[in-house]
């Protein structure tokens, strides 16, 4: 009839479903390509932290046991609650942790720092929490530098350093200082960029003095588990295991690395640690064997575990949650 109109056909051409199977294959391709990332990153961080390069057979496995059992369950969960103070609205402990060894991970294959940022990407599924996570994380980080300066001053007043130390000291909370109150000067300037002024604030919320004090207090509580590990690793590869050679060669290792430097802090690491066990007196080829060897225990099972909790984890963003500027608390 004239004027009659027929509903069109709903079947599929051909091309429209093959363009939907090749959008299917492509996104599926995507998320595989994502869960297998984990891997190259694990071959690459393995080869950086070349445990191949270490020497063990001399040792004896009963501290070194000791040591890595403290190092994975006591100074890692500190790590954790430490991180946890420094957030807003921070998520169960677990997830801090997973996201933690998630960033050591990743910093151990590329260095210079991404492991804090990757951390901070990886704690949240809400897209848009990274720049108010990451400010926080730098808080955590800023306490690290007061930790320090009070043991370079710790370690002048014992007679451990020579008087440099208190200088350094000083100038470490001068710094800390210096840059809090730089920090809310520039607030009220950098609003015009909603993500960078809500990074600063997460950064100066967790930097009260309250919040700096308890983050500094945890960062102590934490070194002193590794003092405690350092004792133990030394007397397993029969070195000279005292309290002050243990606390010198944390003061070299925190010095060393306080800048972020290379991949797993390759070489940095090792020259902390056998600069501060030479200054004891031990020799030069001892002290760059306890050194590598001392790095791969601590930051081989760490990265396996990492690489392991980042492929099962997978994606973590949810790109239908709120921006940063709706997560304020």
């Amino acid at each position: 009839m004239m004027g009659q109109t027929f509903p069109q056909s709903t079947a599929a051409s051909p091309e429209s479903l093959s363009a939907k199977i090749a959008a299917f294959s492509a996104r599926r391709g995507v998320r595989i390509a994502g869960r297998l990332l984990p891997l190259p990153i694990l071959a690459l961080a393995i080869w950086k932290a070349k445990p191949w390069h270490a020497d063990l057979s001399y040792a004896s496995w009963r501290p070194l046991a000791g040591a890595l059992a403290i190092n994975l369950f006591l100074y890692l969960p500190i790590r954790a609650f430490r991180w946890r103070v420094a957030l807003l609205a921070p998520p169960a402990l677990g997830q801090i942790l997973c996201a933690l060894l998630e960033g050591f991970f990743v910093g151990a294959a590329f260095g210079f720092g991404t492991g804090d940022a990757v951390r901070s990407a990886r704690l949240r599924k809400q897209a848009g929490s990274f720049a108010r996570d990451f400010g926080a994380t730098m808080a955590e980080r800023a306490a690290e530098i007061v930790a320090l300066a009070l043991l370079l001053a710790l370690a002048a007043a014992l007679g451990t350093t020579g008087p440099w130390a208190y200088a350094l000291s000083a100038a470490g909370i001068t710094g800390y200082v210096g840059v809090l109150a730089i920090g809310r000067r520039l607030l009220p300037t950098i609003e015009r960029w909603p993500r960078l002024a809500l990074g600063l604030r997460a950064l100066l919320a967790a930097s009260t003095p309250g919040r700096a004090a308890l983050l500094t207090l945890l960062v102590l509580s934490g070194w002193m588990t590794e003092v405690v590990i350092l004792v133990l690793s030394l007397s397993a590869f029969g070195l000279p295991a005292h309290l002050g050679t243990a606390l010198l060669v944390l003061l070299g290792v925190n010095l060393a690395i306080t800048i972020p430097g290379p991949p797993v802090n390759m070489g940095t690491f090792e020259a902390g640690v056998a600069g501060a066990l030479m200054a004891r007196g031990i020799g030069s080829a001892p002290a760059l064997a306890f050194a590598l060897s001392y790095h791969f225990m601590m930051a081989v099972p760490v990265i396996l575990i990492g690489a392991t909790i980042f492929l099962l984890r997978g994606g973590r963003r949810d790109t239908t949650a709120r921006p940063d500027q709706d997560l304020r608390r």
